[in-house]
């Protein structure tokens, strides 16, 4: 049906428009035409920017109805639906769980055929590299109604590279067997698996691709426990034809269940071209190379981490392989539900990237065996979330179920050249370092960091944020900045929220001075006027007002209260408690409460780069910071209340605090600090958004401290303290002289 012009749409919540904006998808049928034979213009569901795309026409009716058949609406449960759900986890059990296990043969190869640890991790890459590879392919043919021939075609070499593995005696054979000949197996079979089975879904299409995943985690359990009691007792050549047999009985169950539901599209280029005009499509293909680029190095190097740097034995490096797998049932069956129920595909996929970074840099502190199992359960999780998805994502990202499986096997493809290069890389920063991980660590977090930030790029392109920015610094009049607001479609207004700190400045300040100086001088009813005319410019006051609202509420009672209720109405539900409703008195105590525990936590445990450290002598610098700290960790604490009970928009200023880890990073993580404050505003629960934001400070405490040279840090801590004495000292100022500032 035609978009809606952005002036005409249903002024509902932001979040909720965020929300179908991420998990809706348009079941195109080609049969959808006027009476002059053309088809209908189809909103792109995508696109904040008022754009359009048309479908594929122009086509006749005739022609469309001999060409197409339509199979209706995806049925969203019932039996036939939920048993390709399991086929499908078998399907990955065997192709993608097989290679989450290869730690384990990693282990085993290096030893057994003496060769270092690089060239043993290109068996493995290969093997993801041509399941991701031959996706344009499969997944054109699945298209075109050739799902069983490629299907049986995958079946037969997976199983025959497994036998042959079980004879391969030399580096080369086993990298031919196992690397060339399973890997394109697990291709053929990968690709046009997925993208059957999101045919059968719509509302729940994450949940199902999620629970089909979550196959990565069973054969991430199921092979390595199996080589584990199989190779000491039976050999190598046995345990693997084992696994042959295991993947040969699973893949005929396979076979003979997959049922196709979207009838074949017959015509049509191996590439689709168009879709990487779509920005939203390309940032999002980039920022999942760099993704797997990192995220790969963990499961296929830590048994061997775990033996080299921590000393574990071999049996236990796999328990530890065994874990890492085993919590991804969790990490890929519960982001992918959350992102049906609440917060979307992209949404859910971009916080997953995040949490799994910060976790591939923290690794580099893992000295211990507690440490090592406590960050194996927190990465399994979030390396779990991200494969989970990143198909889900990739699927609603397609609007016409007919070019689903080209669209998902081009960014599989894209993906497959980042898994293939990823752990040989990482392999040879270990060697660099001499055995160490420090190098390939920061590799494999920045890499996931990279991903993160196009991934965020790809989210403010598809809302049409990133085309409202453009002219950001450009300078603008009253008029100008006006009309420009307006001009602005309803779905910017959940990204934009985040990121007005930036656009005020420079397009909207006026109207706000407005209404803070109508607040100030006690012109209540001149406010409510201002504050009118910011909600209809979609620019809403800040937190500092909060403590004026009564008396404007009571001005606009006495004038006319219609004005006040079109205003509220038109206003989305979280600006509206933030300003024209004070929260309760039980909600703004749980806020307080449950931020000042989770920042008291963080600062005594996270790091040693806090102020609890620094009152134990053997970390503190100096004597004096012994006395400095208490009052410090207490006004971080009393800071981190009155933030909380600050009613708005979070804002997390980390530009003063990162500036002292490396100057000339400072303009980086100024950018950053927007990022976050998208991040955190787009969790919709306000407990929750608290203990994001308190979690964000704290990771990049973190962060910082981990970062920064050693002969750094003294300078560092001096430059601190001279900020936060500043501050203490410019408030007991401002107190004396009665102009103190509001936090």
């Amino acid at each position: 049906m035609p978009e809606k012009a952005p002036n005409q749409m249903s002024n509902s919540s932001a979040d909720t428009i965020d929300k179908d904006i991420e998990t809706s998808s348009t079941h195109s049928v080609p049969d959808d035409t006027d009476e002059t034979g053309v088809d209908d213009i189809e909103a792109y569901p995508a696109g904040g920017n008022g754009t359009i795309a048309m479908k594929e026409g122009p086509m006749t009716r005739s022609s469309t109805k001999s060409s197409w058949k339509d199979p209706g609406p995806p049925p969203d449960g019932g039996l036939l639906a939920w048993w390709q759900v399991f086929l499908s986890h078998l399907v990955i059990m065997n192709t993608w769980g097989f290679i989450n296990s290869f730690g384990v043969f990693q282990t085993y190869y290096v030893t057994a055929l003496d060769r270092p640890p690089s060239d043993i991790s290109w068996v493995g890459s290969m093997q993801v590299f041509l399941l991701f590879f031959v996706g344009t392919f499969t997944g054109r043919l699945t298209d075109a109604g050739y799902f069983r021939p490629v299907f049986v075609t995958g079946s037969i070499l997976g199983v025959f590279g497994l036998f042959m593995a079980s004879l391969s005696t030399t580096y080369w054979q086993l990298f031919l067997a196992q690397g060339v000949c399973c890997g394109l197996g697990n291709g053929f079979l990968f690709c046009p698996a997925l993208s059957t089975l999101s045919t059968y879904f719509s509302k729940k299409r994450s949940l199902a691709i999620g629970i089909g995943a979550a196959g990565s985690a069973t054969g991430g359990i199921v092979f390595p426990i199996m080589v584990q009691q199989l190779l000491p007792k039976v050999g190598f050549p046995w345990t693997m034809r084992a696994l042959a047999f295991i993947q040969l009985a699973c893949l005929l169950v396979c076979d003979i269940g997959i049922k196709t539901r979207v009838p074949p599209r017959k015509t049509g280029a191996l590439v689709d071209w168009a879709s990487f005009k779509e920005l939203p499509y390309v940032l999002f293909a980039i920022g999942m190379f760099f993704t797997f680029m990192g995220v790969y190095f963990a499961f296929y190097y830590l048994g061997s981490f775990a033996r080299d740097i921590i000393g574990v034995p071999y049996s236990e490096s796999i328990n530890i392989i065994i874990i890492l797998n085993g919590v991804g049932v969790l990490g890929r069956v519960l982001p992918n539900h959350l992102a049906d129920r609440f917060f979307g595909p992209l949404n859910t996929l971009i916080t997953a990237v995040f949490i799994t970074s910060m976790c591939c840099l923290c690794w580099i502190a893992v000295s211990n065996r507690a440490g090592l199992y406590a960050w194996t359960v927190a990465y399994g999780i979030g390396g779990a979330a991200i494969q989970g998805l990143f198909p889900a994502t990739l699927s609603s990202l397609t609007t016409d179920l007919r070019k689903a499986g080209t669209r998902m096997g081009q960014v599989f493809t894209i993906v497959s050249f980042a898994v293939l290069i990823g752990p040989p890389i990482s392999g040879q920063l270990i060697q660099l370092r001499n055995g160490g991980y420090l190098y390939a660590q920061l590799f494999g977090g920045v890499s996931l960091a990279v991903g993160f930030c196009l991934l965020v790029a790809s989210r403010l392109a598809r809302i049409g944020l990133l085309d409202s920015l453009k002219s950001i610094n450009t300078p603008l009049d009253h008029c100008q900045g006006e009309t420009l607001l307006r001009g602005l479609p309803q779905e910017d207004l959940v990204g934009r929220q985040a990121l007005w700190a930036v656009v005020l400045h420079r397009k909207a300040r006026y109207v706000l001075h407005r209404a803070v100086s109508d607040v100030r001088i006690g012109n209540a009813c001149a406010a409510l006027d201002a504050l009118k005319a910011c909600n209809s410019l979609g620019v809403y006051p800040p937190s500092s007002l909060a403590h004026h609202i009564p008396p404007i509420r009571t001005a606009s009672n006495r004038r006319d209260g219609e004005h006040t209720l079109k205003m509220v109405q038109r206003a989305t539900e979280r600006e509206t408690r933030a300003w024209a409703a004070l929260p309760s008195s039980r909600e703004m105590a749980i806020r307080r409460l449950s931020s000042v525990l989770l920042m008291g936590a963080l600062l005594t445990v996270i790091t040693p780069f806090t102020p609890f450290s620094w009152m134990i002598p053997s970390q503190g610098p100096e004597l004096l910071d012994q006395f400095i700290s208490p009052p410090l960790f207490l006004g971080a604490l009393f800071f981190q209340w009155r933030i909380a009970g600050v009613v708005g928009n979070i804002m997390i200023h980390v530009m003063d605090v990162a500036f002292v880890y490396h100057h000339g990073m400072y303009w980086g993580l100024a950018f950053l600090e927007v990022v976050l404050c998208v991040m955190v505003n787009m969790v919709k629960n306000e407990v929750l958004r608290r203990f994001s934001a308190a979690g964000l400070v704290g990771g990049l405490w973190a962060i910082g401290w981990f970062a920064t040279p050693q002969r750094y840090k003294q300078q560092a801590w001096e430059h601190l303290k001279w900020i936060w004495t500043m501050m203490a000292f410019n408030h007991a100022a401002g107190a004396a002289t009665g102009r103190r500032r509001r936090f």
